[in-house]
């Protein structure tokens, strides 16, 4: 099922680097993020991930697709965590549009929460 596939591409890129960014980002994909991140785009959010430390899990709960022909928006909740530092909440939505070269991610949005 499509649904499972993107469900799995997008816990992929909280635990994944770089170069999985390159494989399935759109060239005009938008990212924004709480605090200092704030909107990154195109090359620069590849270039943020460089060195940086990614989550060692994440759990994505409260699923929501929201599927037309070419665009697929997921609504969600996650809880990351890595080795030295604290866990992460963030309400999320991403949207994915199928081109000639499959689903890539066109935008990304987090809203922190506070810890339970």
């Amino acid at each position: 099922m499509i649904q499972d596939d993107i469900w799995a591409m997008e816990e992929a890129f909280w635990l994944r680097g770089p170069d999985f960014y390159r494989l399935h980002l759109a060239p005009t994909a938008v990212m924004v993020f709480p605090d200092a991140m704030g909107i990154l785009m195109g090359e620069a959010i590849i270039s943020t991930l460089e060195g940086a430390s990614r989550w060692d899990q994440v759990t994505l709960q409260n699923k929501h697709a929201i599927e037309s022909d070419h665009c697929l928006t997921l609504v969600y909740d996650a809880l990351a965590s890595r080795k030295g530092a604290q866990g992460y909440r963030a309400t999320c939505s991403s949207t994915y549009a199928r081109g000639e070269g499959g689903w890539k991610l066109l935008c990304h949005h987090q809203s922190a929460r506070a810890a339970d």
